[in-house]
């Protein structure tokens, strides 16, 4: 009896001992499968995490990609229109001002101004006679300006301008009359020197504002471009002085003064025809 309850006692203990054992094993397998599932999920993290960096790097250096792009064609741009499309010329012209050129600021696809100068001079003498007196005429022609035109294109896509401004005016002319050799009044002989001369002297108001139309931009669309202007300063009644020296010295009075200077009335513009050569300056 007492081995068949040492039997039982035994056998009771291997099945608690193989119960606790399949128990152990049962847990560490649940454990290792949880572990195991852990570590699979915190693996499909970890790529999920790694692929949204790779997707994020690619991203960026795509975007950089297209930045640096830009930023060259950009860069292109601002070089070529620098290099071509400066809105600075040079013009060169010769006209009823004489010669001269303007520098020419393009400050809109309407508007351009320019700020120049023009000068010239002409010497012309001429004998003639009046009675039996010969009599040499000498005129000096003083003609130039300093400028400041602005010019209106009313379609981007014609030459056709107005332009409008003002100038300084530099006109002048004046005239010498000069009995030539000796002048017999009667008994009475005058040599050159006692004879004398007249002079006249010409010219308008220092400021003159202008109105005008031309054909060509005065900042090409390419490097080089033809111009032509034609307009008129108004330059009020032109002011006049008489002066006489030698025996013509009494015709120096207020009398002849006024005729000479009624004379000029009604000449109050003097017409501006021009050509030029517009040449766009590269920086």
């Amino acid at each position: 009896m007492k081995k068949t309850l040492l039997k039982l006692l035994l056998l009771c203990a291997v099945i608690l001992v193989n119960n606790q054992l399949q128990a152990q094993t049962k847990n560490a397998k649940d454990s290792s499968s949880v572990t195991s599932d852990d570590d699979d999920e915190d693996d499909e993290e970890m790529q999920a995490v790694i692929k949204e960096k790779e997707r994020l790097a690619k991203q960026m250096a795509t975007d950089s990609t297209q930045k640096a792009l830009k930023a060259a064609r950009n860069s292109n741009n601002i070089s070529s229109e620098i290099t071509f499309g400066s809105n600075w010329a040079l013009s060169i012209g010769v006209g009823t001002l004489g010669f001269g050129g303007t520098i020419n600021k393009k400050i809109s696809n309407h508007f351009t101004v320019n700020l120049g100068y023009y000068q010239g001079n002409l010497n012309q003498s001429a004998e003639t006679t009046f009675g039996n007196d010969k009599v040499s005429i000498d005129a000096n022609i003083k003609v130039g300006a300093a400028v400041l035109l602005f010019d209106y294109h009313p379609s981007v896509n014609s030459s056709f301008r107005f332009t409008f401004g003002a100038a300084y005016n530099l006109n002048n002319y004046n005239v010498d009359i000069t009995p030539k050799g000796d002048q017999s009044y009667g008994l009475i002989i005058y040599n050159s020197d006692q004879v004398g001369k007249i002079n006249f002297d010409i010219k308008g108001a220092n400021v003159a504002p202008y109105l005008g139309i031309g054909f060509g931009n005065a900042v090409p669309k390419r490097r080089v471009g033809v111009g032509f202007d034609l307009g008129a300063f108004y330059h009020g009644n032109p002011q006049t002085k008489l002066s006489a020296t030698g025996s013509f010295e009494p015709s120096n009075n207020e009398e002849n003064s006024a005729t000479l200077q009624r004379a000029f009335e009604g000449n109050n513009v003097y017409f501006f025809l021009n050509l030029k050569l517009n040449i766009k300056l590269i920086k």
